[in-house]
């Protein structure tokens, strides 16, 4: 009997072994196949999510808002406006080349490519952090220039309905229209579903219009006229303040900065190609070549035009997207919450202490001071501050020399207004 048992009980443990190998052998099939699939997996990811090659390193197409924290460098890539970059405990984090390391700022550095700022993580440790926040823009800045299938138009112009097109014209453009397209922009300029009277420059005389649309309501409407605005041989250069009036047609140009312009009894009044007939205006379109191409035309002899100069330093400034608003110098601020000012001038001592951020026209100045660092150069005689304190105890100052600007009477303006005095 007791031999029969220790048959019995040696058939099982062999029973009980094959069982275990035969679970072992499964285990492994389930594990293997497991790992495949996470293969693959990784492998769809990666065709998912591939990025961009810049300078050798491959960035990952990344939307914002966006953070990453943790250790382990990364390459990120994000396109649009962006309106704010924080980081700490970075041992480096930068964006197209520029050092954003444990720092707060809402300036960034020129884009590439577009719209594109590219990122490099590196952390200092498993508690470094890095965060972003924008508007996403991922268009591809098509070069309509260049398009061989550019169709020309006269002036006054709409269109339509889906489809994908090129057009241009050498005529002048008084105000642009547009719904429901997908994109709509003049010499890279968008004007995707707004209204607009201010147009970009001309491309060697001419505005290249691009149109995209998917539905059938799509809709462009392009006022203006098939004059074209040149500078002729008969140009006449001038200084502001300046006016004009009587019958003719004439150029004018000057690269001095127009505030405002104001005009009557006119057939056509334009600058560098907007439309400026009849109307008061304190918004000019940005200068050609460095230059106002100023283009009078009247058949009445009420015609009169007035432009002056603009103030160099307005009360406020946009700057990188944000508003900065004029502060004299010497200045000061505490505690508070965050504030944008400028001013302008030749700054002779400055500091900052118990700050969170302190930039200066996009320049890392935080808890620094006169003493330590050189103020960066100005930007057409100002200094853009973005003030973010840390606590009650923050404080930032600031002190130099003002030098008010010098605004140049025109003779003809003077004498006409001396001899209308005289004649009284």
């Amino acid at each position: 009997m007791k031999i029969k048992n220790v048959i019995i009980h040696s058939r099982i443990e062999t029973f009980k072994r094959d069982m275990r190998e035969k679970e072992s052998v499964e285990e492994k099939m389930r594990k293997r196949k497991y790992n495949l699939i996470i293969i693959l997996m990784s492998l769809l990811a990666v065709s998912a999510y591939a990025g961009i090659i810049y300078e050798g390193n491959e960035y990952t197409e990344t939307d914002m808002p966006f953070s990453k924290d943790g250790s382990g460098i990364s390459y990120f890539v994000v396109s649009g406006t962006v309106s704010s970059v924080n980081s700490w405990n970075m041992r480096s984090l930068s964006i197209n080349g520029t050092s954003y390391t444990n720092t707060w700022s809402s300036s960034m550095p020129a884009p590439i490519d577009g719209k594109k700022y590219f990122i490099v993580y590196e952390p200092k440790n498993k508690f470094a952090h890095f965060e972003i926040s924008g508007t996403n823009d991922w268009s591809t800045g098509i070069d309509t220039t260049i398009v061989p299938d550019t169709s020309a138009i006269d002036l006054p112009f709409s269109k339509d309905g889906a489809d994908r097109i090129y057009f241009t014209t050498s005529g002048t453009i008084t105000s642009i229209s547009s719904w429901s397209m997908d994109t709509l922009t003049i010499n890279g300029v968008d004007y995707k579903n707004i209204w607009s009277s201010t147009m970009p420059p001309r491309i060697d005389g001419t505005y290249y219009i691009y149109y995209s649309a998917s539905l059938a309501g799509a809709h462009v409407e392009i006022a203006g006229n098939n004059d074209t605005v040149v500078v002729t041989p008969d140009t006449m250069a001038i200084d502001l303040p300046f006016e004009y009036s009587g019958i003719g047609e004439k150029y004018f140009v000057t690269s001095a900065n127009i505030g405002t312009v104001n005009s009557w009894s006119m057939e056509i009044l334009s600058i560098n190609g907007v439309d400026y007939s009849n109307s008061w205006s304190g918004t000019m379109p940005e200068k050609i070549d460095g230059q106002y191409i100023i283009y009078y035309k009247t058949n009445l002899p009420g015609g009169h035009v007035e432009l002056e100069e603009a103030d160099p330093y307005p009360a406020i400034v946009n700057y990188n997207g944000q508003d900065y608003t004029k502060v004299m110098m010497p200045y000061s601020l505490s505690g508070g919450s965050t504030q944008y000012v400028y001013v302008y001038g030749t700054v002779t001592s400055f500091s900052s202490t118990n700050m969170n951020s302190l930039m200066i026209n996009g320049v890392d100045m935080t808890n620094q001071s006169s003493s330590t660092a050189s103020m960066p150069p100005s930007i057409d005689g100002k200094y853009f501050i973005t003030y973010v304190p840390k606590n009650w105890k923050s404080n930032f100052t600031i002190d130099g020399s003002v030098e008010e600007p010098v605004y140049i009477l025109n003779i003809k303006v003077f004498l006409q207004s001396a001899l209308s005095s005289n004649g009284q």
